[in-house]
């Protein structure tokens, strides 16, 4: 009899360690999205959703240069389907080998007059670290490269005024994860 008395306390301990096992599960995978929210998809959707609203405070938060609001297509943007949701193309920057972006397809339908429009348009989005990072090694790439630097020496020598040299800092860069950092219509 102690041993099934014993047994009925194991099945309590095992209901409850599972309970508890599901429980730590459920948690954890609560946290893992929310640390996993800021995502490229994400970024054109909230801009989507900013332009739809006419939110300029927020597409200048999700601009990659966070002072500016960014050039996209003159119309009216009323829905929405991002169509490479699953799918992203990673780019390399022409002028800087090492900056990879994304870009994200989205068919917009927007209303021109009384007539549905759809249309493909292209949103490059960057990750804002990324495009910090890049910006001073292209940078310094110019200076190195330059021989402004020479002319520079040279003038102060000579008492004449200097250039002042660009200086990148991370305050004028989007400080959301990933920025849009252009909105083209897809040709």
């Amino acid at each position: 009899m102690k041993f099934l008395d014993n047994y009925k306390f194991s099945k309590i301990q095992i209901t409850l360690g599972i309970f508890f096992l599901c429980l730590v599960g459920i948690i954890g995978f609560s946290l893992f999205k929310v640390f996993l929210a800021d995502t490229p998809e994400r970024s054109a959707n909230k801009y989507l959703k900013a332009w739809k609203e006419n939110n300029v405070n927020e597409m200048k938060k999700l601009n990659c240069f966070s002072k500016e609001v960014l050039d996209a297509p003159n119309f009216d943007v009323q829905s929405w389907d991002i169509q490479s949701w699953n799918i992203i193309e990673t780019k390399e920057n022409n002028e800087n080998m090492d900056s990879k972006y994304f870009s994200i397809f989205v068919k917009v339908n927007y209303f021109y007059g009384n007539n549905s429009i759809k249309r493909t348009i292209v949103f490059d989005v960057w990750n804002s670290e990324e495009l910090f990072e890049a910006g001073k090694r292209a940078i310094e790439d110019s200076r190195q490269q330059s021989l402004a630097k020479i002319l520079d020496y040279t003038n102060e020598w000579l008492g004449k005024p200097t250039d002042e040299p660009i200086i990148v800092n991370r305050e004028s860069y989007s400080l959301e994860k990933y920025c849009i950092h252009e909105i083209k219509e897809d040709s």
